[in-house]
């Protein structure tokens, strides 16, 4: 069998001879430059981090599975749009001459996914906690103790969630229903939207409502991690035995108190997780990787045959950029988990 490869005899004629295919790479072209403009608006950057950024966090935990999508085609830094141009116009100006431009767009899409699924599973195994991971609290599981305390509700009996004044709810002015007081911009807030009743952190409390009310889980290892980190946070441990504290509360009345010390050893793991958690994973870094490997065999073959084409330069400058930058991330990330290792030999010890 052989493939024809639509290729422009001369730097002067048209690269894209497909129009479907014209359009496909002048729709990626203006969302690769309309997601880096929208970065560069600092009061849009928090909106972003939570809806455009292939975190774990996003994505796993508050369950937004668009941000691993999206994640692609907005960037912060130009040299990974630089590189995000090339690895999208390249592979499309290939491929215009062997599949449909609905087939092209298909294959970035799986592509995508596999690069977002594939990175988030590589933070979850090289930078999660090993504790839960020993404990068989895997984030493919529902959570276990979402049962255990009884969740604080509207006067109609609806659920309350917790959200940020300003930025997760729709309006701009909000009153808590319990003090009557106006809540300050971007203040923590407990919602139910159908009924708006809202109430403040201080009523919260007072009302005997603790942290984990608040808090849902969509898994079993999310829920670990912020219950073991709390417990550590007061120095206790139970977490890892046949009673945690959340089922037997009693139990933290006689329970022996950490040491200071071993207590700040047990929970920098998940200091170091919940910080590692927040950040956009190497999503578009793989899915880099997997295209610029294949275009750049594909361009070499092409050049070793005789053509000669400015997208020979121009590919190889850009897919460049962006692996050589987050080398440099990666080693720095290494030293962490370095940091990580030695930390648990000294507990061994």
């Amino acid at each position: 069998s052989s493939v024809t490869v639509a290729l422009p005899a001369k730097p002067g004629e048209p690269i894209f001879r497909c129009p479907s295919y014209r359009r496909v790479a002048a729709g990626l072209l203006l969302l690769q430059l309309g997601g880096f403009g929208l970065w560069q608006v600092e009061s849009l950057n928090a909106f972003l981090r939570a809806h455009g950024q292939c975190s774990w966090r996003n994505v796993i935990s508050e369950g937004r599975w668009w941000a691993a999508f999206v994640a692609h085609i907005g960037h912060r830094d130009f040299e990974h749009l630089l590189t995000n141009l090339g690895i999208f116009l390249v592979p499309t100006f290939l491929l215009q001459g062997m599949l449909p431009w609905w087939g092209a767009v298909t294959l970035y899409a799986l592509t995508a996914a596999g690069s977002s699924a594939c990175s988030l599973a590589y933070v979850y195994y090289v930078h999660a906690p090993a504790e839960p991971r020993r404990l068989d609290y895997a984030p493919w599981e529902a959570p276990r103790f979402a049962d255990s305390i009884e969740r604080p509700r509207c006067p109609a009996g609806h659920e309350l969630i917790c959200c940020i004044h300003g930025f997760q709810t729709g309006e701009t002015s909000h009153t808590c229903d319990g003090c009557r007081r106006d809540f300050e911009p971007h203040a923590v807030m407990h919602r139910c939207e159908m009924c708006d009743y809202d109430l403040c952190e201080g009523c919260g409390n007072h009302r005997g409502q603790t942290a984990m009310h608040f808090h849902q889980f969509r898994n079993a290892f999310d829920e670990f991690c912020f219950l073991r980190e709390a417990e550590l946070g007061i120095g206790f441990d139970t977490m890892t035995s046949q009673q945690p504290y959340i089922t037997n509360p009693h139990i933290l009345n006689g329970a022996e108190r950490l040491n200071p010390f071993d207590a700040a050893e047990l929970s920098r793991p998940y200091l170091a997780w919940c910080q590692q958690s927040t950040c956009g994973s190497m999503g578009s870094s793989a899915l880099a990787s997997a295209l610029s490997a294949v275009c750049a065999l594909w361009l070499t073959e092409l050049a070793v045959r005789g053509w000669r084409h400015p997208l020979l330069v121009l590919f190889s400058v850009a897919a460049t950029v962006q692996p050589v930058v987050d080398l440099a991330r990666l080693q720095s990330s290494h030293r962490l988990l370095g940091d990580s290792e030695v930390i648990c030999s000294r507990r061994e010890e």
